[in-house]
């Protein structure tokens, strides 16, 4: 018999209730009532502790069909492995070095066993990430040699941009930092240990892109440094109103058809800003300007420095090198002129020296031995030429190009480390002269970009000619260039 429908649908009904009341019937009904009630205690009990209820009284049954473990018996049961693992100190190691090496440690002690290891594993790792970012570890930024900062925003997409995992999210490099922070704070260990990883793998990228295109231009920077330096070196050779001029010109740059010392150096800084700004191509066409414009100076006031030696030694006719401007020649001729007291013209390309006037009768010259020396060897002036000043032979460099070239082709060969040297009497008759020996070494002497010093014994020959190549030139390349130049300036 169903018991509640039956009270639920009789218990309002007076005249039921008088009637039981007489009998037995409310015996019967209390002790199903009692039974029900019974019944309803124990179902609701059962579901308390089924469904985890908190009551300090219930038990779980026997038999129970979900999980009976507490919070500290499933955190017992996880590893190291599980939380944070090999993979996660590996990708940390180069931005967290002291961190990953304190975990090793414990690892290695036996430490990181039970959960309060982990706890301190995970906490070492954290707060060695934290410093890493807040050290700027993860700026993706490069620097240059001179402590500026390179603008990476102008770099292709492929730089500006990287792809974080685990997600794949592609964010901006100047946001980098911020999305590994990010994922430290709100997520786990290893989501931010990947994205560290690839952060710094994207610097390292960027860095090496940057740094390769640097080396280049940094070197070609200083090659142009070193010529302008040489430059001033020639320049400052020179003496009374030529020099005064010169330096005008080639220096500061006040002539028309020359871009002087001050122009250059400007264009470097141009191509330095634009290497920062990584407008690689750009720097890099600005120097090959200005390293032309550069060398196209030290061939100038290097056959300027020559055509004075040729004009002491008297009359001559020097060839003008293709990348010395005519216009600023003949803008110093007439300073040439007064200064040396000679005649001097452009004839096509050639510079022409002639002696003004008789004056005291010299000597011929001789090859430092007392004998006249042949005059189809040497540029031997009319009667009455400027007298030779110091102790160099009158001898113009083109009257014995081939004998100084000669000389040069011997010193070929004999090179260690970065000299050449020849014993002189072991030249040919003709070449061992004095004077060939004395317009050779200063001709190398002039090459201040090339040659750091000349020896030639005194008295030579006999005697022994060395060079000495300044860093960076190798003995065989230091030949052929001074072999190039000498056939550019003075034939051959």
């Amino acid at each position: 018999m169903q018991i509640e429908p039956w009270v639920a649908e009789r218990g309002t009904r007076p005249e039921l209730v008088l009637s039981l009341a007489d009998g037995q019937l409310p015996l019967v009904l209390a002790g199903a009532v009692a039974v029900v009630v019974a019944g309803i205690a124990i179902a609701r009990r059962g579901g308390d502790a089924a469904t985890g209820g908190t009551d300090a009284d219930s038990t779980p049954a026997p038999e129970g069909n979900g999980r009976e473990t507490t919070a500290r018996e499933e955190s017992a049961g996880v590893t190291f492995e599980d939380r944070i693992g090999e993979a996660t100190l590996e990708r940390l190691a180069p931005v967290a070095p002291d961190a990953v090496e304190r975990v090793r440690e414990l690892v290695a002690e036996g430490r990181v066993t039970d959960p309060e290891g982990i706890d301190r594993a995970e906490r070492e790792l954290r707060h060695g990430l934290e410093d890493a970012l807040a050290e700027g570890r993860l700026d993706v930024g490069v620097t240059g040699q001179d402590g500026r900062a390179y603008e990476i925003v102008n770099l292709p997409s492929r730089y500006r941009e990287l792809s974080l995992p685990p997600s794949g999210e592609t964010v901006h490099v100047d946001a980098a930092e911020r999305a590994v922070r990010d994922r430290l704070e709100s997520g786990s260990l290893r989501e931010a240990a990947m994205a560290a990883a690839a952060v710094d793998d994207h610097h390292e990228s960027v860095r090496r892109h940057v740094r390769d295109r640097e080396a280049e231009i940094v070197d070609r920077r200083r090659e142009i440094e070193a010529t302008l330096s040489d430059v001033r070196e020639l320049v400052d050779r020179l003496e009374g109103a030529l020099a005064d001029r010169v330096a005008e010109f080639v220096l500061e740059g006040r002539h028309d058809d020359v871009a002087g010392v001050s122009e250059i150096e400007r264009r470097v800084s141009d191509a330095t800003r634009q290497l920062y700004r990584c407008s690689f191509d750009d720097a890099r066409r600005a120097l090959r300007d200005a390293d032309e414009a550069a060398d196209e100076l030290l061939v100038t006031v290097d056959f300027l420095g020559g055509l004075v030696g040729t004009i002491e030694h008297g009359s001559g006719r020097v060839a003008i090198p293709e990348a010395v401007s005519t216009a600023l020649l003949a803008d110093l001729t007439p300073i040439v002129e007064r200064q040396y007291d000679v005649d001097a013209t452009i004839d096509g390309d050639a510079f022409v020296v002639a002696d003004r006037g008789p004056t005291a009768e010299s000597a011929p010259p001789t090859d430092g031995i007392g004998e006249p020396v042949d005059a189809t060897a040497v540029n031997e002036p009319d009667e009455g030429t400027t007298p030779v000043t110091g102790n160099r032979s009158a001898v113009a460099p083109g009257a014995v190009a081939d004998e100084i070239l000669f000389v040069l082709r011997e010193l070929d060969g004999n090179s260690d480390g970065t000299t050449v040297q020849c014993q002189t009497e072991r030249l040919p008759e003709g070449v061992a002269r004095a004077a060939v020996l004395e317009e050779l070494a200063a001709f190398c002497r002039r090459q201040t970009d090339l040659v750091r010093n000349v020896d030639l014994q005194e008295g030579a020959p006999p005697g022994f000619l060395e060079i000495e190549f300044a860093d960076r030139t190798t003995p065989r390349d230091g030949l052929d260039t001074l072999q190039e130049r000498f056939v550019e300036r003075h034939g051959g």
